[in-house]
């Protein structure tokens, strides 16, 4: 889990007197800065660089609670960053700068290629997973974003509790095993 603080550091002086704000992101016990646009002066601070500036300070509130929202999207896979990543996910999340792809949709526009291109039977079984997709989640469009590890151990469990398909006309079933 990361965590923000807004902060103002005494040995950040600028030669016009002002201090930069930033906000502390710490993340596995590590802290990393996130400098802002924002600046206060000498009279802003308490001695201990505590902001007084309530202005200031509402808007640190609403970037901390942007930041906190992002990292909360990312669900389990925030475990998996480090500290660095974090701060520069939050940082392309700032400029809106975050990859966003429909599992789902991209998944058709595959399956579509490969009948175009004469591969039929992979489609078929592709289709068919982004079938179950579509059931698993009562949706027809997916986020990859959306998609982690106990999203798949829930889907597993779920195709895996469905009953048998039945056999095809023709060719042969798609050979793919969910077990774990």
């Amino acid at each position: 889990m990361a965590t923000f603080k807004a902060v103002v550091e005494k040995h950040h002086k600028k030669t016009d007197g002002t201090f930069n704000v930033k906000i502390r992101v710490t993340h596995k016990r590590v802290v990393k800065y996130m400098a802002t646009s924002l600046f206060v002066t000498k009279e802003e601070v308490t001695k201990s660089t505590k902001i007084k500036n309530q202005a200031v300070l509402d808007v640190l509130e609403e970037t901390v609670r942007k930041y906190r929202n992002a990292c909360n999207a990312l669900g389990e896979r925030l475990d998996a960053m480090t500290a660095d990543q974090v701060v520069d996910y939050l940082k392309r999340v700032g400029k809106g700068d975050v990859f966003r792809l429909d599992f789902i949709k991209f998944g058709e526009e595959v399956v579509a290629s490969l009948k175009k291109n004469g591969r039929p039977g992979t489609a078929s079984c592709y289709g068919i997973t982004l079938n179950a997709l579509k059931r698993f989640t009562g949706r027809e469009s997916l986020d990859i974003s959306e998609i982690t590890v106990s999203f798949l151990e829930g889907f597993i469990d779920w195709i895996n509790e469905q009953p048998p398909p039945a056999k095809p006309e023709k060719g042969r079933p798609c050979s793919i095993t969910l077990h774990v």
